[in-house]
């Protein structure tokens, strides 16, 4: 997720590129580009992304080297899988659901060293560029000569013509609700270098047409579809942490961060190097993180809403403390279940005077002589 940020003071500010077909937005941008990685949670009734971490991953690689001189600098493409290879050692093997962006061949060399570090297995499922082009499976030949590696070529685009008689059409449950779709499955070569076998499927749902990519050639079709439908909770959950929350309004600065320049090139130096003061180090890298541990207190927050809503929104659809223009079914909003926290919050505290945290805000109340409150705290 990229962030606006026109602070010129600011760590870690720079120049991004819009990836968005929205023309509302700028092609370039000054500001900070977020990873973030979620976990799937819920029911069937309703599944929440909620966020496990969130890291700067650009412009940020000297003030890493400030920190740990080993640092090894890598893209933020290899850095997404690290960080997904982080949660996996906790929860077990995992599937990471990606857009079509990640889909590099140094994602898939890092993810197999990972596999290998930490014995853990990894699936991804994204979305593939058109343009894509892969390889059949080589055919054996009794000649001499080095073994061939790969088979013929395959622009995965031309499929949607030349073998659109070979597509299967199903019925598969996206976005909350029932689509009918056509695809085609294939298993082919892809990857320079590596040559990885991956399971495609080439969709077509009304007028869109898409290729999906999966590591996993165990998985069928239908749940590849499925499980891509899933990605789009990480793009709810980045709404709500911006509308909601306000995760990414932060405003941390040093003055001792030397000026960004609104006219520099991309090989131009680092202005970071400038600096050689190590008091003058410490003072940025504390405004760095600080900008970290701020988008990372929303996240817990947000994560809690997250739960809540889901073991407890019975109570509120009982209470009816508000009008909802939309049914939202047996589990509330995160904003729905913000908005009635924010009212039941003191009422409880009101009942419940037994508390320990209301023993010590008591404790802390002192008189107010010149208020016609009879406490202020």
């Amino acid at each position: 997720m990229k962030q606006s940020k026109e602070g010129k003071k600011m760590p870690g500010v720079k120049r991004l590129h819009q990836e968005s077909e929205n023309s509302g937005k700028a092609e370039y941008i000054f500001g900070h580009m977020f990873g973030v990685i979620g976990v799937l949670v819920g029911n069937i009734d309703k599944l929440f992304c909620l966020p496990v971490s969130a890291s700067l991953q650009d412009g940020d690689k000297v003030m890493r080297k400030w920190e740990d001189e080993a640092y090894d600098p890598v893209s933020h493409v290899v850095q997404i899988v690290r960080d997904a290879f982080s949660v996996a050692v906790v929860l077990g093997d995992c599937i990471l659901l990606l857009d079509a962006y990640f889909f590099t061949t140094s994602l898939l060399k890092d993810m197999a060293q990972q596999a290998l570090q930490l014995d853990r297995k990894l699936s991804i499922v994204t979305r593939a560029k058109m343009s894509i082009l892969a390889y059949t499976q080589p055919i054996a030949h009794g000649g001499r000569g080095r073994p061939r590696k790969k088979g013929e070529a395959v622009k995965l685009k031309h499929l949607f013509d030349s073998e659109k008689e070979a597509f299967t059409t199903a019925k598969v449950w996206l976005y909350g609700k029932e689509e009918t779709v056509e695809y085609l499955c294939m298993d082919l070569l892809w990857g320079k270098g590596l040559l990885l076998p991956i399971r495609f499927v080439l969709v077509k749902c009304g007028d869109t047409k898409l290729i999906l990519a999966c590591t996993n050639v165990s998985f069928t079709a239908v749940q590849i579809l499925r499980l891509y439908g899933y990605r789009f909770k990480i793009e709810v959950t980045f709404r709500t942490l911006k509308q909601l929350l306000g995760a990414f309004g932060y405003r941390f600065w040093s003055i001792y961060m030397p000026k960004i320049s609104r006219f520099a090139k991309k090989e131009d130096n680092d202005p970071l190097l400038q600096v050689k003061s190590k008091t003058e180090r410490t003072r940025i890298v504390q405004a760095f993180s600080a900008m970290e541990r701020y988008v990372m207190v929303a996240l817990i927050a947000h994560g809690l809403l997250q739960l809540l809503c889901l073991k407890y929104s019975s109570m509120v659809e009982k209470s009816c403390f508000c009008w909802l223009r939309t049914n939202s079914g047996s589990v509330v909003s995160e904003a729905t279940m913000s908005r009635f926290l924010r009212r039941d919050f003191f009422i409880q505290f009101h009942k419940q005077v037994h508390l320990a945290i209301l023993q010590i805000i008591r404790s802390r109340m002192v008189s107010h002589n010149n208020s016609d409150l009879p406490y202020a705290v």
